[in-house]
């Protein structure tokens, strides 16, 4: 099915994630329709960034975001899709492709996946996609900083609207210290007022010019 595309939302209520093993063949891709906000039910049981999550367990082979235009996928939790299961239900996928306009609401959920390595923890402000929201990802934003078109999520570009400026930094900032579990450790306080500092520095330049 990779490479199909549908105009409208398409439902299956099985509870049955042996059922639909064939899930983590399939690339499904949102672009385009830039008003649109499309959820996306959960289905998974939420067992964290472990690869025991993305054994059957309703995991996507690839989610892709954006590229035609911005596209803004909510997680929603809406039903209750794992029977005897008291926990709460995750979005597991083995790629995560974020392209030019993609955004992603968590909606107080999670997304785990793997591009190839361990299990991560999606977090908005992640410029590289590697679990945390470190300074690496602050110097993607200063480096793509005033850019006006073009500017895709790994620019710093966490808004999806193509440009880089102060709402991403915001983004950046809201989730600085978010860490996949026993992921790399979170910077010292000196070092992430130094960093505040520069953004703020940054975006005052800005506004004089």
């Amino acid at each position: 099915m990779a490479g199909s595309s549908f105009e409208n939302y398409n439902t299956n209520y099985n509870t049955d994630p042996a059922d639909l093993s064939g899930l983590g063949n399939l690339e499904l891709i949102f672009e385009g329709v830039a008003t649109v906000l499309a959820p996306f039910e959960i289905r998974g049981r939420d067992l964290g960034a472990v690869l025991e999550g993305f054994d059957v367990n309703f995991a996507l082979g690839t989610l892709t975001l954006g590229g035609a235009d911005i596209r803004q996928v909510q997680l929603v939790d809406t039903f209750d899709n794992q029977p005897g299961w008291s926990g709460s239900e995750a979005l597991y996928v083995s790629n995560l492709i974020m392209n030019a306009g993609a955004t992603v609401d968590l909606n107080d959920l999670h997304l785990y996946y793997l591009n190839g390595g361990a299990p991560k923890q999606f977090f908005n402000g992640d410029a590289d996609l590697d679990g945390d929201v470190d300074a690496a990802n602050y110097i993607a934003w200063h480096a793509g900083f005033g850019t006006t078109t073009g500017g895709i999520w790994e620019t710093g570009d966490f808004d999806g609207d193509g440009d880089v400026d102060a709402a991403d930094y915001i983004i950046w900032q809201a989730s600085f210290g978010s860490v996949t579990s026993e992921g790399a450790p979170v910077p010292e306080p000196a070092t992430l007022m130094l960093l505040l500092a520069g953004g703020v520095l940054a975006i005052m330049r800005n506004r004089r010019k």
